[in-house]
């Protein structure tokens, strides 16, 4: 008889962490692995505020799967769909191939997405730091603002450029605007016609507290080392809207600004909701032992 095959979707933390003991536990012929990605790599997300800010290289975050996998089989793509009865995954390829991937266990580690509102705007002009891509955008994009203010001749064209809106009073929130405040401070002083006064970081959160994950102390803490630094940080708001160059807060203020970035928490991935199983807030109902009640092998 083949040996079954245990097909892990996604290849985050769990997924390749859940390859990597497989790989060590069962022989060869024991199990059939593969694990379906769209990226090739393994991404350390906590340090992308550091790849944002230049502290760290992409390089440096980004383990390459193949390296740690030794006889996992990538599929180069993302999991679309989930027919449970049939015991298939519906995959489309990072070409745009539609390929049917057959199991006998589904691990399911297909991780979160950027979770957005319906707020005008928002989709057109902000962007997340969820991937290497966005996180080094980021970075050339900021120091382009200090260039092409020092190139105006306008001040409100300048007054844009030169505040920045991180939406997200959390962990990924508060080390991207500490980060990134600290680079523009220090690298405005070789522009002419600049000065670090006119550099203005905002980090807005509807919560009460900043990093309320981090629990009272160290959020008490985080909220005065961010106001020392100067970063002007609202809570209890919201953001309104977005334009190219404004952002609306809840409480009616217009911030001149010609970058957002939006790191306002995650929501489940929509894979989830392919499978028809009882979930809690879009998360999936789960025994002790990870095992999906009625879903035989996931």
């Amino acid at each position: 008889m083949a040996a079954p095959r245990i097909l892990i979707v996604g290849g985050g933390f769990a997924g390749m962490e859940c390859a990597h003991k497989l790989e060590r536990k069962l022989a060869p012929h024991e199990a059939e692995l593969r694990l379906i990605s769209p990226m090739d790599h393994q991404l350390y997300l906590p340090l992308l505020p550091h790849v944002a800010a230049g502290v760290l290289t992409p390089q440096s975050v980004a383990v390459p799967l193949r390296r740690m996998l030794r006889r996992t089989a990538i599929v180069p793509g993302g999991a679309i769909g989930v027919d449970t009865k049939a015991k298939a995954v519906i995959v489309r390829k990072i070409n745009g191939e539609e390929v049917v991937e057959r199991y006998d266990y589904l691990v399911l580690t297909p991780g979160s997405v950027t979770r957005q509102f319906d707020i005008p705007g928002v989709d057109k002009y902000a962007v997340g730091v969820k991937t290497l891509a966005e996180a080094a955008w980021i970075r050339d994009h900021v120091i382009s603002q200090l260039d092409l203010a020092a190139a105006s001749s306008h001040r409100e064209e300048r007054e844009q450029r030169l505040q920045f809106v991180v939406v997200g009073g959390g962990y990924a929130g508060v080390e991207t605007a500490a980060y990134l405040q600290r680079l523009t401070c220090a690298a405005v002083k070789r522009y002419r016609g600049l000065d670090v006064s006119q550099i203005k970081w905002h980090v807005v959160d509807v919560a009460p507290k900043l990093m309320p994950e981090l629990g009272d102390r160290l959020g008490e803490k985080a909220m005065e080392i961010m106001q020392r630094r100067g970063v002007n940080v609202s809570l209890g708001v919201s953001v309104a809207k977005a334009t190219e160059d404004t952002v609306t807060l809840t409480d009616d203020r217009v911030l001149p600004c010609r970058t957002l970035i939006w790191t306002a928490g995650v929501a489940p991935s929509p894979l989830i909701a392919t499978l028809g199983a009882d979930t809690n807030r879009g998360r999936l109902v789960v025994r002790p032992d990870l095992t999906v009640p009625g879903l035989d092998g996931v």
